[in-house]
């Protein structure tokens, strides 16, 4: 919780909304086969995560996608995200997914790092604030 609170710190772009994760939802997530976490850690003390939703796309059912739920080096650490991002991917590889699908915040735009892992920009997300 401590690197999640860290990454809201560093990343949240609506800080009104209070940080609140829905932890049922993670956990009926993995119950369903459905979540992938990975963690790096040094010295047992985790440094940085990647989240993933792992299933059948909703549009193309025979394409195991996975979707990135969240990704956090910690800033002493950021110097191996892309062994750690290459270690993802294989690992979603050897369990047959086909595509990976990257969400990259503003306030901290990894998107070179994922082109230089062969990742490719496919779309723009805006959102608007409503209250």
């Amino acid at each position: 919780l401590p690197l999640l609170i860290k990454h809201y710190d560093e990343i949240a772009f609506y800080r009104h909304i209070e940080l609140k994760p829905d932890f049922e939802v993670y956990l009926k997530s993995q119950e369903m086969g459905l979540l992938r976490v990975y963690t790096a850690r040094l010295d047992g003390k985790i440094i940085a995560y990647s989240v993933y939703f792992v299933r059948s796309h909703i549009h193309y059912g025979g394409s195991i996608q996975a979707i990135s739920d969240i990704l956090y080096i910690h800033p002493d650490h950021r110097g191996f995200g892309n062994k750690l991002l290459a270690w993802c991917d294989n690992m979603l590889h050897n369990e047959g997914v086909e595509i990976v699908n990257m969400f990259v915040p503003v306030k901290r735009d990894f998107g070179g790092l994922l082109m230089s892992l062969g990742y490719e920009k496919m779309e723009t997300i805006y959102t608007r604030r409503l209250k």
